[in-house]
């Protein structure tokens, strides 16, 4: 019977002296969107949407500084590697978009001749992180496009 009890405290030992947990807050314009940390790391990115701003912390969200590579009202959402925990794109507003391969320290831009679909616009190769589809999507304007007429 004593081994039972003592069993019980010692497993709650760890908890009760366990340090409070640390929050900190930041308070953001508008509501941020696609919210990811990269495995194995205390590094997180987000989008704004309504802003077009891509923010990164280093810290599991103690601090937030917006991207400079990325300029505001460009970004419209954030898609991270499924099998690279460094690599991620960010979807710009019309043909311009940008690759990281370093958890977000630094971005470069590409370009695609037709902004992102609305629906799967990337998918990623699984072995080689250089390779991904883009699914783009013709603009037409209010009507569906139904081709080249001429």
């Amino acid at each position: 019977m004593r081994l039972r009890s003592l069993f019980t405290v010692a497993w709650l030992l760890p908890w009760a002296l366990a340090a409070e947990p640390k929050v900190s807050t930041k308070q953001f314009e508008h509501q941020p969107r696609n919210l990811m940390f990269f495995d194995d790391s205390e590094v997180a990115i987000i989008v704004e949407k309504e802003t077009g701003v891509v923010w990164r912390t280093k810290d599991a969200g103690g601090e937030w500084e917006a991207t400079k590579e990325i300029g505001e009202g460009q970004a419209v959402a954030v898609f991270k590697h499924p099998y690279d925990n460094k690599v991620a794109v960010t979807l710009g507003r019309r043909t311009e978009h940008w690759i990281t391969k370093d958890q977000g320290a630094t971005w470069k831009s590409f370009k695609t001749e037709e902004p992102p679909s609305g629906l799967y616009p990337i998918s990623f190769h699984a072995t080689d992180p250089d390779r991904m589809l883009y699914n783009g999507e013709e603009e037409c304007g209010f009507f569906s496009c139904i081709g080249k007429v001429s």
